[in-house]
């Protein structure tokens, strides 16, 4: 199929004409972006595995991060499903440990932000590489047990 569905409906809603409402949706919402939070814990090697994830079209899979020296790294493949507008899937990693003596307290050690490649469905190949990484103080969690928040959008 060479159009994607959000040409072709837009294509049957003009044709009927009755419900040129439709037609005025804003982009973004044809779009449906989506977001999702999920926890995990480092392990004694520093290295989270990241389970794959699908938000609204878009997929991440064969992600991990890992502590290398004073920055947290990303590896995982992404792509969108459906969109041909450039998605990009955006990330928010919160690293904390748990305060001793309040165990539901999570203490923030380090906040990255980090935001893959554009991507299509009609790109060849489909998954993109994505690499990325922020700064992380590890002596912060020396010694500790610690795990990061991950809130993704796309």
């Amino acid at each position: 199929m060479s159009t994607t569905r959000r040409v072709f409906v837009k294509k049957a809603v003009a044709a009927t004409s009755g419900l040129a409402a439709v037609v005025f949706v804003p982009r973004i919402a044809l779009a449906g972006c989506s977001s999702s939070t999920r926890s995990y814990e480092f392990n004694h090697d520093g290295v989270v595995n990241i389970e794959d994830w699908k938000l609204g079209d878009c997929e991440l899979k064969q992600a991990s991060l890992h502590v290398s020296g004073n920055f947290i790294i990303l590896n995982s493949q992404v792509c969108t499903h459906f969109t041909h507008t450039k998605d990009v899937w955006h990330i928010t990693a919160q690293v904390f440990y748990r305060d001793n003596a309040n165990p539901t307290k999570e203490i923030v050690v380090a906040t990255g932000k980090m935001d893959g490649p554009q991507m299509s469905e009609q790109d060849h190949p489909l998954f993109h590489t994505w690499n990325a990484r922020f700064g992380f103080n590890p002596a912060l969690v020396s010694g500790r047990r610690f795990a990061v928040n991950i809130t993704s959008c796309c």
